[in-house]
């Protein structure tokens, strides 16, 4: 065999490997017990001449599968989350400047936002570490797609509506309406660049489940109703209720300018 031929060959086996690799991973996450799973991820990270990417999808798909097991240690039963951010964290100093690094940063700012609402004693602190993950995703300046930035930007919204819930009076509003803009940057597309499409996934879960039950709790009729309106044009198969929510907010609005 000619030597180009056995180069190529080469090159074309360890692309077959790492695309194997890959598979088994995403095929161990989705088919495997999480406790049986953990042990392959783990055997993966420790790997030496496991290549690179597949080595961030173990990390990715370790620190992942944790945050959906309860602890085995009853000292720590939140013991999981902090194993998951040591994986996460290992992932981004390992890759830097990688979608899947930014991803990361997401998830430790999920288990910082579970570890606030369980941890009382800690929750301001984890509560600021959740931003900051969430903050890192949003200003990327190259890595992140739109799905990445919306699921940051809800979880701010969602760190500013649990630490409302610690404040009374107009701090509990002010927090509560940062909250529902972060939402509304979903929706209306204000972290999206030029030529990015919309992800309805993203849409429905910041406009529907969080910003429209926010705005009528906070009692701003015409933020509901031009949210309904967009909503509508985005989701059309829950047109007839966004409809009807529209209507409410409308006679809302009449009964406070008579």
């Amino acid at each position: 065999m000619p030597s180009s031929d056995r180069v190529t060959s080469s090159a074309s086996s360890s692309r077959s490997r790492r695309t194997a690799s890959a598979f088994a991973v995403s095929s161990a996450s989705s088919r495997q017990r999480p406790e049986e799973a953990v042990g392959y991820f783990t055997n993966l990270t420790s790997y030496a001449k496991c290549p690179p990417n597949v080595q961030a999808q173990a990390y990715f798909a370790y620190g992942d599968t944790l945050m959906s097991l309860p602890s085995t240690d009853t000292d720590t039963p939140y013991g999981n989350l902090e194993v998951a951010i040591q994986a996460f964290s290992k992932l981004v100093q390992l890759n830097p400047n990688t979608r899947i690094a930014l991803q990361a940063q997401g998830k430790m700012g999920h288990c910082y936002l579970q570890l606030a609402g369980v941890d009382t004693n800690a929750a301001l602190a984890n509560y600021r570490y959740a931003s900051n993950a969430y903050q890192r995703v949003l200003t990327a300046t190259n890595g992140a797609e739109f799905p990445d930035r919306a699921e940051a930007e809800m979880g701010l919204g969602l760190v500013l509506e649990n630490q409302s819930r610690l404040f009374n009076g107009t701090n509990r509003t002010t927090l509560q309406r940062r909250a529902l803009d972060h939402y509304l940057n979903v929706v209306y597309g204000n972290t999206r660049r030029e030529n990015e499409p919309a992800d309805m996934f993203w849409v429905k879960r910041a406009g529907v489940e969080r910003a429209l039950p926010l705005a009528e709790s906070l009692q701003a009729w015409d933020q509901v109703a031009r949210l309904c309106e967009t909503l509508a044009t985005q989701l059309p198969s829950l047109q007839p209720t966004l409809e009807k929510r529209r209507t409410r907010a409308e006679e809302q609005l009449r009964k406070n300018t008579n």
